[in-house]
């Protein structure tokens, strides 16, 4: 029950932000403009996803900070996977990655590899960062469970789309607990990857028809 509660309020956040989209689209005269992004997972001939794993550097430091700062006390886990649900937002919405990320099936979920191998070097646990190492150490500060922002985002490297998803991402997965955002995030493209191994986009993609 716990669990359907979960998914449940997280089904309304995305309708309403979903209608409020369809509305300002329809006052722009944009609903019946041709444009199949969102429909990717129905595209008979399959794209090519390899053009979506190209690390912005630059675009991925300010995605990080923008959701650390926006995450209750900072917490570390609940800005990865959060990072990871905007993902699939703007995959489905827009057709594409918000920063290249490569989301990996690890033991408690999804985790963008590139944020948290970021978050690693500032712990010391890794030797070399995904991030400018510089530019990470002026931006952010780790603690065992925290991920703590030092200075605001740079907005302007973040389209509207891209700060949207993230947005609707932090109001999914604020809420949430541990275990809601843990049972919430292992989707149909997590539990099909391996331990430890890379999610497929496609295999994101294709839980957009099947609903997981």
């Amino acid at each position: 029950m716990e669990k359907l509660k979960v998914l449940q309020h997280a089904s309304l956040v995305e309708l309403d932000a979903l209608f409020a989209t369809l509305q300002h689209r329809a006052f722009r005269g944009e609903l019946f403009q041709s444009d199949l992004r969102s429909n990717i997972a129905a595209t008979p001939t399959a794209p090519d996803f390899r053009q979506h794993l190209k690390l912005d550097v630059d675009k991925g430091l300010e995605a990080l900070i923008y959701v650390t700062g926006r995450t209750a006390e900072y917490d570390f886990y609940k800005a990865l996977k959060t990072l990871y649900v905007a993902d699939k937002d703007h995959l489905k919405r827009q057709g594409r990655l918000i920063y290249g990320e490569t989301h990996c099936a690890q033991k408690h979920g999804p985790v963008p590899q590139a944020a948290y191998d970021g978050a690693k070097f500032l712990n010391g646990e890794m030797l070399l960062s995904p991030f400018p190492e510089d530019a990470l150490r002026a931006a952010l500060r780790r603690t065992a469970r925290q991920l703590i922002p030092l200075r605001q985002p740079d907005l302007s490297k973040l389209s509207a789309s891209e700060r949207e998803s993230l947005d609707r991402a932090i109001n999914i997965c604020a809420p949430m607990s541990f275990e809601q955002l843990k049972n919430y995030t292992h989707d149909a493209a997590y539990l099909k990857t391996p331990p430890n191994a890379p999610i497929r986009v496609e295999d994101i993609v294709a839980t957009f028809s099947g609903g997981a």
